[in-house]
């Protein structure tokens, strides 16, 4: 665990290790980091967005819907309402609910 402080306050990062196994030994490793933010202050504007350089060789868009997320979210073990509730995100927890095709 790592504790930063960054332009909306305090950051924590966690890196987490998930290791399945059975009678015959490793089936699956992952390792992932996850950051943990302080609530957004209301005196504080939220950060714009940083734009990717958009120089890549290959590009496919996808619009995630609520059910791809929660899939995704169920497939990574990661169940915060963040991740699939835009509502949830937006309006609870501060984020400012842009996406890739805001730009």
């Amino acid at each position: 665990m790592t504790i930063k402080q960054g332009r909306s306050g305090v950051l924590v990062f966690v890196n987490v290790h998930h290791a399945l196994r059975n009678a015959r030994g490793l089936a699956l490793s992952e390792e992932h980091d996850i950051v943990y933010r302080d609530n957004p202050r209301p005196d504080v504007p939220t950060p714009e967005p940083q734009v990717a350089a958009g120089e890549e060789d290959f590009a496919r868009e996808i619009v995630p819907d609520p059910v791809l997320l929660f899939r995704y979210s169920a497939l990574t073990f990661n169940g915060h309402r963040i991740h699939y509730d835009r509502t949830y995100a937006t309006e609870v927890e501060g984020y400012p609910g842009w996406s890739c095709t805001d730009r």
